[in-house]
């Protein structure tokens, strides 16, 4: 029945004109999946040889193995191991996103509309969020560092929403500007980070 059903899905994609799944994506989408390619090959044999060397550095002391000696079998034990928090101290979280955002030409110092509020109270939350006072003029970017790399993580999602939000064009009407019908354009900006 699966192959029956296949070979007649097939057929319908080429009835439409499509060649191919790809392509009926590629056109529905306005997607160059060959371009995207190609970048997703850059990106990777750009940043193949810092992979390396880092997992180098890190793998021995967490697996008690050589990264080389790794396959697709330790990935899940790697991925779910708690020790490379060390390597989020909660002391750099801050300097160490600064850097992030700036390397992007994105500045905090720069964006007197985005504030931070970093200060350790007794009863903050420790979880980072967002909070619009007056989309673009008065967003904050709140956080209570505690360590991590869940910490980092949300940390650089919640600046996403931040940026999104203080980046906005302050000429929108404001149901653009704070009513969205939905929230994907800022989750976008989130994602990325």
């Amino acid at each position: 029945l699966n192959v029956k059903a296949n070979h007649a899905y097939n057929h319908l994609l080429s009835d439409m004109g499509f060649a191919n799944e790809r392509d009926l994506a590629a056109r529905s989408k306005g997607m160059d999946y060959a371009a995207f390619a190609e970048v997703t090959r850059a990106l990777d044999d750009s940043t193949r040889q810092t992979y390396s060397r880092v997992m180098a550095e890190i793998v021995p002391s967490l697996m008690g193995r050589e990264f080389p000696g790794l396959s697709l079998a330790h990935l899940q034990q790697f991925l779910h191991l708690r020790d490379p928090d060390q390597f989020f101290p909660k002391e750099k979280l801050l300097d160490v996103c600064r850097s992030t955002f700036a390397g992007m030409g994105l500045h905090f110092e720069r964006t007197p509309n985005l504030r931070i509020d970093a200060e350790d109270r007794p009863k903050k939350d420790s979880r980072a969020f967002c909070a619009t006072v007056q989309i673009p003029g008065e967003v904050y970017l709140v956080f209570k560092p505690v360590g991590g790399a869940e910490d980092y993580a949300a940390f650089l999602h919640e600046a996403g929403h931040s940026w999104h939000y203080a980046l906005t064009d302050p000429s929108l009407p404001y149901e653009d500007r704070g009513l969205a019908t939905s929230y994907a354009l800022s989750e976008v900006y989130s994602f990325l980070m």
